[in-house]
């Protein structure tokens, strides 16, 4: 079997010698590799943590037969003109001294490595998970928005140049960043939905009836989001909760995820709504976020950037009416009515106004995002995530023989 090298910009966290990630990379997410290859190699950057590590709740990433090298940022304008100076020179000799390339993509290691993966003849995949214009035209301010075009076709480049691609989305990312023609290719979320079970349903249903007048008053809004920099809209809904709670005087909002809360908390304390928000940091990943999202009325998503939000899908499977903004492929998964445009505080009350009002069957909701969840089953993606890896892996060893 072969030996793969996978690439990404993602830090994990270091705790003496011991591998971290919080929620994107744990332990078991190195099995659809190395079901067809022999060894993976994590190519990635890092950061070091000297504190108790459950107070983070985070996830073990290390395994047998997975490697990690942590390499130096590379996303400084001088870094692309050099390519990446050590640490460029590093993800070379990685790439020479292994049989396959996966890289995750938009990430400047990615980029990088897939270019050397190319210049070796080395067979390379690319997992697509979000847009780079949406990521840069939304977020960030005007240097954000001159290089989101570069980006962009920077990324079609590479996806034009892979032997495969597995995207996130069902036909969002397809169309705006087409592979090649025989180039092998899945449309695989990430999400992890191990049981869709018809009992969440009900109790959803149920959830919803008896708490008919307390959510006329006290409804719970949530999210899943990280908290680092400002991409998921958190400071978006901050905005709008003045208004809200002019008709839901007891409504509380919820954020679950990984980072520091203190900008938003000053934010809300600002806002005078620090009585309304609520940080939950984090919980393992699985039947505890689940656990959460059982407990809110509103599952809010006003992300500037995404792929397709996983967080929504897991809301969807609990059941859980959802808000969201019309980035990337989240349109594959709502319908017009409970989407709005990215930083549009005025959409974002309005929907969640509407939901939350009579006018809106709350119980047809659930029904219908219930339903729809059930095309992200892990079964089901699973078996599509491992088809592609192993026709992936057949070439390889294909190119292997031929060299």
């Amino acid at each position: 079997m072969s030996k793969l090298l996978f690439v990404h910009d993602h830090t994990f966290t270091l705790v003496g010698d011991d591998v971290y990630s919080s929620g994107a990379f744990p332990s078991w997410a190195w099995n659809r590799y190395l079901t067809d290859f022999s060894s993976v190699t994590v190519a990635a950057r890092s950061k070091k943590y000297s504190g108790d590590v459950s107070a983070l709740r985070i996830d073990r990433s290390e395994r047998e037969g997975v490697e990690f090298r942590f390499l130096e940022n590379i996303s400084t304008l001088q870094d692309l003109v050099t390519g990446g100076g050590d640490a460029g020179r590093e993800l070379r000799e990685l790439v020479a001294s292994h049989d396959a390339v996966v890289v995750r993509l938009s990430s400047e290691l990615g980029l990088l490595a897939l270019r050397h993966a190319v210049a070796l003849n080395k067979k390379v995949a690319v997992e697509l998970v979000d847009c780079p214009w949406d990521s840069y035209w939304n977020y960030g301010g005007l240097a954000a928005k001159l290089y989101a075009p570069l980006i962009t076709r920077r990324v079609r480049s590479a996806v034009k140049q892979a032997d495969g691609v597995l995207y996130v989305t069902q036909a969002f990312l397809q169309n705006r960043y087409p592979c090649r023609r025989g180039a092998l290719t899945t449309a695989c979320s990430n999400v992890n939905l191990k049981g869709i079970d018809e009992s969440t349903l009900t109790g959803r249903l149920e959830r919803i009836l008896s708490r008919e007048q307390i959510v006329k008053d006290s409804p719970v809004i949530g999210q899943i989001a990280s908290l680092t920099g400002r991409f998921k809209g958190i400071q978006v809904m901050l905005e709008v909760i003045p208004e809200l709670i002019k008709t839901y005087p007891g409504l509380k909002y919820k954020v679950l995820g990984a980072g520091d809360p203190k900008p938003f908390l000053l934010r809300a304390e600002a806002l005078g709504i620090s009585d309304h928000v609520e940080f939950c940091g984090t919980v393992p990943s699985g039947e505890p976020v689940l656990n959460w999202l059982d407990n809110i009325d509103l599952y809010v998503h006003p992300s500037l950037k995404e792929g397709l939000p996983r967080g929504v899908i897991e809301a969807m499977s609990r059941g859980c009416p959802v808000v969201a903004t019309s980035v990337a492929g989240t349109p594959e998964l709502l319908s017009n009515k409970f989407l709005v445009k990215p930083k549009s505080k005025k959409e974002l009350l309005e929907k969640v106004l509407f939901v939350l009002s009579d006018s809106c069957d709350l119980a047809q909701a659930a029904r219908d995002n219930f339903t729809k969840s059930k095309e992200y089953s892990s079964p089901l993606l699973e078996n599509r995530r491992s088809e592609f890896w192993a026709a992936f892996a057949g070439r390889v060893y294909e190119n292997n023989v031929l060299c």
